[in-house]
């Protein structure tokens, strides 16, 4: 009965031949965190923001009130409106470049099949990745960006205040309460727009999936059934998903109920208004998207690629792993968590 409620997107990756094969966690999602404060303080209204040049130009401002020092007595150490963390290939080359694929594929399943990959939408990424880049204290020496790492990121960077936005998900929230509480409550999530192409949405995806053993026994099938039926969509199941477990509910019926952190409530925002992408990175070749696009990115950076030659070498790579139906076109199941280590806080 909770098939009809699932977060659009949320069961692509447990669905073949029209039945479904696992049920949703919870969800996560990650978009461009900022710092509410500071940017209501340089007097630029992020509210209903969500176009790629309306994030440029609130960035251009921001950047603005930086560099002339009219923010320095309230954030003395703010130095730069965003921080790229390219060291972390699972950043770049899982999360970000899934803004692209998941336009291209139809979901993961779709991307796992998939002999090659076009890069349809590849002048737009290019275009999202720079403009991140621009805006980080080193813009004048990108090669630099490849030595910033999660913690420089998030713990030294958006949580000291040092700089005002990142591309990060929800899960960063209590690393960043744990430096400062009321930086934490301060955060809130703008769309990571792919310009022309989908600018109001964030990716949305689920870190595991509930599944039953089908060489259980008919009456221990019905029980799990029974238990997950009961504690994803009765009145207390789902108080206890929120409110105990902190979940951020991978369904739509959910009104009623509201996660505790600022971050948990802005994906919900975007998933309650359907606002959302699913994830397809892990659909992508083992280890293709971290060590094939996001190592040449750091090379794109350092300005020892191009961007049509990362495109083409990522192209060809792709093409290799699908040939060896073996195993090299085989995802890997701690690639579609992400990220990580640092990508499923709920589920950890």
């Amino acid at each position: 009965p909770w098939v009809a409620n699932a977060v659009e997107g949320t069961l692509l990756a447990v669905s073949e031949n029209g039945k479904v094969y696992g049920l949703p966690y919870a969800i996560e999602g990650y978009g461009l965190i900022y710092n509410r404060a500071i940017f209501e303080t340089a007097g630029i209204s992020t509210d209903g923001l969500n176009t790629f040049d309306g994030i440029e130009v609130a960035m251009k401002s921001l950047k603005a009130k930086i560099d002339d020092g009219s923010l320095k007595e309230k954030y003395p150490a703010l130095e730069a409106v965003f921080e790229l963390p390219a060291k972390e290939t699972w950043v770049t080359g899982l999360h970000t470049l899934n803004l692209a694929l998941t336009n291209e594929f139809e979901g993961p399943i779709d991307a796992f099949e998939a002999g090659t990959v076009e890069f349809t939408h590849a002048d737009a990424l290019k275009s999202l990745i720079d403009l991140q880049a621009a805006y980080t204290k080193n813009a004048g020496d990108l090669g630099k960006l490849n030595a910033v790492d999660y913690a420089t990121q998030v713990g030294s960077g958006l949580a000291t205040e040092r700089v005002a936005m990142i591309q990060q998900g929800n899960w960063i929230y209590g690393e960043v309460a744990t430096v400062d509480e009321d930086v934490a409550r301060n955060l809130d999530m703008l769309p990571l727009p792919l310009k022309g192409v989908v600018e109001d949405s964030i990716p949305v995806g689920v870190p595991m999936y509930w599944c039953i053993n089908n060489e259980s026994s008919a009456p221990e099938k019905e029980a799990a059934k029974d238990f997950l039926n009961w504690l994803y969509q009765s009145e207390e199941g789902k108080r206890i998903i929120v409110e105990e477990f902190g979940f951020i509910p991978a369904f739509t019926n959910y009104e009623d109920l509201t996660p505790s952190d600022s971050l948990g409530r802005a994906v919900k925002r975007y998933a309650d208004a359907g606002k959302t992408m699913p994830w397809v990175f892990m659909g992508f070749p083992t280890a293709w998207g971290q060590e094939v696009f996001g190592a040449n990115l750091q090379k794109y950076f350092a300005g020892e690629m191009t961007w049509e030659d990362l495109l083409a070498d990522a192209r060809t790579k792709w093409e290799e792993a699908r040939k060896d139906v073996t195993g090299g076109g085989s995802s890997s199941a701690a690639e579609s968590s992400g990220s990580a280590s640092s990508g499923t806080s709920s589920a950890a």
